[in-house]
């Protein structure tokens, strides 16, 4: 009989650490998670001088929680950047548009975009970069007035 009653003393003093254990176990971690569609760089390749290169990101939030964009900042003024404002729900797809000013910026270019949520990764940040290669326009050639 006394076997019995320390077993049952031992078995409800390790009864709410099992629990905890168990739930520990089966609990996942919640949280959004950036899935881009494509590599999170873009090279533009040769981009004539004037217009603005323009590429979209899009990426899917993989995760178990809505994502949410809180800002998203080019590494100079010469980049613009556009994003999806309202949080982007599981499985859902959201964009991240990158628009470069080619305008009197002759030859390569390497730009990061710094992407800050609440997605998991290095202290909320996810970066993607665009590049490429400026090409002087042909210059005009004067009007001959005959």
């Amino acid at each position: 009989m006394k076997k019995y009653f320390f077993f049952i003393i031992m078995l409800s003093g390790c009864a709410p650490r099992l629990s905890v254990i168990l739930m520990a176990q089966t609990s996942e971690v919640r949280t959004p998670e950036f899935h881009f569609e494509k590599s999170g760089t873009y090279d533009f390749g040769d981009v004539p001088e004037g217009p603005e290169a323009v590429h979209e990101f899009v990426f899917t939030n993989t995760g178990n929680m809505p994502l949410i964009i809180n800002s998203a900042s080019a590494s100079c003024g010469c980049t613009v950047v556009e994003w999806t404002k309202e949080p982007v729900l599981p499985g859902k797809k959201g964009k991240v548009t990158v628009k470069y000013n080619t305008d009197g910026r002759v030859g390569p270019f390497n730009k990061d975009v710094f992407i800050k949520s609440n997605a998991k990764g290095l202290q909320n940040t996810f970066i993607v970069h665009i590049k490429g290669i400026v090409v002087a326009k042909e210059p005009e050639m004067p009007a001959t007035g005959r």
